[in-house]
């Protein structure tokens, strides 16, 4: 992995017509289980999306995290989120904020009950919210 491929490069490209007509440039980051994989795979969004960015300096850069492990939905830890979160709100001054983001499964899994709410709530209480805090 030393940046997006190049069919995502000149896809992107093609796609200037789009973020001249947008409010803000989305990217989606994924942690893969393998954190050599992460490690090359994120950095490499993050630079694909600023030199997008670099062609459209007003938009802000916003991209959407996933919370949890994708292969195991596990919740990611304090230490994964300082140092990914971190990556991602230093890769560029365009970054304005992050969305965070589930799907279905997510909503499923922990939110279907006054259980699994209260897991993510102290998930949230003791660990998101204060990694999302620290960024400021």
């Amino acid at each position: 992995w030393r940046g997006c491929p190049a069919s995502s490069v000149e896809r992107n490209d093609r796609m200037d017509w789009l973020y001249a007509a947008s409010d803000a440039l989305y990217t989606g980051i994924y942690l893969c289980d393998d954190a050599d994989t992460t490690g090359q795979f994120v950095p490499a969004v993050l630079r694909e999306v600023t030199r997008v960015a670099a062609r459209h300096p007003r938009l802000p850069i916003r991209p959407y995290v996933y919370a949890q492990w994708e292969s195991t939905g596990s919740w990611l830890k304090r230490s994964m989120l300082d140092q990914y979160l971190g990556r991602i709100v230093n890769a560029s001054t365009h970054v304005d904020r992050v969305v965070l983001w589930g799907g279905y499964l997510d909503r499923k899994n922990h939110s279907a009950n006054a259980t699994n709410c209260a897991v993510f709530e102290q998930y949230f209480i003791g660990t998101l919210g204060p990694a999302l805090a620290a960024l400021r």
